[in-house]
């Protein structure tokens, strides 16, 4: 059987995102962050604000796909004691971020979805993205769904399923304590430098979904940036 760990090796590099691109995406995220709060005094709202990164950038699945369009998830998060029944219809939620986020916006592009409010950068080529949720804690949000009747939906479960298995040591404290922050720095540092096989298995099956993005065939190269080499059988 043919050996392709060095192939693989090369290809996790090609799609890994940079360190210049994490840089631009994390100085956007916390300016978007600094106009959602200036704006949030000017809204009529009981509740106060947290913020918490979620998906693949906090996972270090992160990929650059083929068009660059690459994205953050940056959850908003309203924390309240209203229930469902009382508290504002989910769409006053997303108007009030598209008005925090869009108001004065005239380099990014704002959109409201079902399920966030996203900002795209097309010159950069990323976007973020800006879930919304109402919560009595952190612990227990529900996601502010236009089409759904408040979901629960909890992110940090989902991360700390995945680091579970990839027995990194993620404590859902660093996203839920800002005590932790120091500690949760550490910890991302840490497991970039060790870069563990199911994140690159994570990263292989994003990067080749990506390549075949529209098509029905299997004709493309898994190896996206050297097009002479092809798929041939080789999956890790």
């Amino acid at each position: 059987m043919a050996n392709c760990n060095e192939l693989f090796s090369l290809y996790n590099s090609a799609i890994k995102l940079s360190e210049e691109r994490r840089t631009i995406l994390r100085a956007v995220r916390n300016s978007l962050r600094k106009k959602i709060e200036r704006k949030f005094n000017e809204l009529i709202f009981d509740e106060t604000l947290e913020f918490h990164s979620q998906g693949s950038y906090v996972m270090d699945t992160i990929i650059t796909p083929k068009d660059d369009d690459y994205d953050l998830d940056y959850g908003v998060y309203f924390l309240g004691d209203k229930s469902k029944e009382d508290r504002p219809d989910a769409k006053e939620f997303h108007d009030a971020i598209l008005f925090a986020v869009g108001e004065d916006e005239s380099y990014a592009d704002v959109t409201d979805k079902d399920t966030c409010v996203r900002v795209r950068y097309d010159k950069e080529k990323f976007h973020i993205d800006l879930p919304i949720y109402y919560a009595d804690s952190p612990t227990n949000p529900n996601l502010a769904h236009l089409s759904k009747d408040w979901p629960l939906s909890n992110p940090v479960e989902f991360i700390a399923w995945f680091e579970e298995k990839v027995a990194s040591g993620f404590q859902k404290a660093f996203l839920y304590e800002r005590r932790m922050f120091s500690e949760y720095k550490q910890w991302q540092s840490d497991i970039r430098k060790e870069d563990a096989q199911l994140r690159r298995i994570v990263r292989y099956l994003k990067g080749w979904s990506d390549e075949l993005r529209g098509e029905v065939h299997t004709s493309g190269s898994i190896y996206r940036p050297f097009k002479p080499y092809s798929t041939v059988g080789c999956y890790c």
